[in-house]
C-alpha cells in the first residue's frame, strides 16, 4: 500500500523577490536534492558492496565520504530553469548562483524531488498574454508523506511571499481585466470628443449610416486591440509580476516613469470627455 502523501499549494502574489528570499529558498532545495542524493549514495554503496568484496555497512563506512564516488554516483536530481528574452539559463544538480540569474526573466521553474515523496515545485511565470490570471499559475507546490514538513515549509515561504509582496501592483494584476474595459470605454469616450471637435454637428445621438456604423466598430475594435494586446504586453514588460532584485534591466526601469504618464493622459483625458459628453 502505497504512504499517505500530503500536499499544500502557495498561490504567489506579483511580488519582489530580493536576495536574501532567494538565498533562503535556495538552502530549502539544497537541503532536499542533498537529502535525495544522500539516500542514492546509500542505495548504491549497499548494491555495489558484494562486488567491492565489502559489507553494505562496510561499503558505507568506507567510502561514504568519496567525494568522487558519491559525484559520479549520486547526482542531484533538482532542476531550475529560467527562460528570459536575454537568454534562458537551465541548471541541474547544483546550487544556482545569484548572479548567473538572466536579467528580465519572465519564466521561472523550479523542480526538486527529494526522499519519503517530499516533492516540490516552483513555477512563476508573467506572460500575462499566454494565461490570465496570473495567480493561477504562479504557485509553490510542496509534497510529502510528512505533514509536519509540508505545512512547515508552507508556513515559511508564505512568510517570506507575503514580506515580498508589491501590494499596488498585486491589486492591479487581480482587478486587470476591469481595468482594461474601463480604459476601452475612456479612450472611446476621448475618441468621440476628438471627433465632435472636428465635426461641431456630430452629437451622440446622430444617426448612424452603414458606413459610419462599420467605421464605429472598426475603432471599438482598434481600442481593443490597443488596450488588451499592446496594453497587456506593455504591462507585463515595464511591471512584470515578479522581479528579481538587481535582475531587472534599466530599459524597463526607464519605461515606467513613461508608462505612468501614459496611463495617467488616458484616463484623466477619458473621464474629462465623458463629463463633457453628458454634462
Amino acid at each position: 500500500m502505497a504512504a499517505e502523501k500530503f500536499e499544500r499549494s502557495l498561490e504567489m502574489p506579483a511580488c519582489f523577490i530580493n536576495r536574501e528570499t532567494t538565498n533562503q529558498i535556495a538552502e530549502r532545495i539544497h537541503a532536499i536534492a542533498e537529502e535525495q542524493a544522500q539516500a542514492d549514495y546509500y542505495q548504491f554503496l549497499r548494491r555495489a558492496a558484494p562486488g567491492l568484496g565489502l559489507t553494505p555497512d562496510q561499503a558505507i563506512e568506507k567510502y561514504f565520504n568519496d567525494e568522487l564516488m558519491r559525484a559520479l554516483a549520486a547526482v542531484r536530481k533538482d532542476r531550475c530553469t529560467f527562460i528570459s528574452s536575454h537568454g534562458s539559463l537551465q541548471i541541474e544538480g547544483r546550487d544556482v548562483l545569484y548572479d548567473e540569474i538572466p536579467p528580465d526573466p519572465d519564466q521561472v521553474i523550479v523542480d526538486v524531488p527529494g526522499v519519503g515523496g517530499k516533492y516540490l515545485n516552483i513555477n512563476l511565470t508573467s506572460d500575462l498574454m499566454r494565461i490570465f490570471p496570473l495567480h493561477s499559475v504562479n504557485k509553490i507546490i510542496i509534497q510529502g508523506q510528512d505533514r509536519n514538513w509540508v505545512n512547515g515549509l508552507y508556513q515559511e515561504f508564505g512568510r517570506l511571499f507575503r514580506i515580498q509582496k508589491k501590494v499596488i501592483r498585486d491589486f492591479f494584476y487581480r482587478w486587470l481585466r476591469p481595468f482594461l474595459f474601463v480604459a476601452i470605454v475612456l479612450l472611446s469616450f476621448t475618441e468621440f470628443r476628438l471627433f465632435s471637435l472636428v465635426d461641431p454637428t456630430f452629437t451622440a445621438f446622430t444617426p448612424l449610416n452603414g458606413l459610419s456604423m462599420v467605421l464605429v466598430f472598426g475603432v471599438l475594435l482598434f481600442n481593443w486591440y490597443l488596450i488588451f494586446s499592446i496594453g497587456g504586453r506593455a504591462i507585463r514588460y515595464v511591471y512584470p509580476y515578479f522581479e528579481f532584485e538587481d535582475r531587472l534591466s534599466e530599459r524597463r526601469k526607464d519605461l515606467r516613469k513613461w508608462w505612468v504618464v501614459t496611463v495617467t493622459a488616458l484616463y484623466g483625458a477619458g473621464l474629462v470627455a465623458v463629463v463633457k459628453t453628458w454634462w
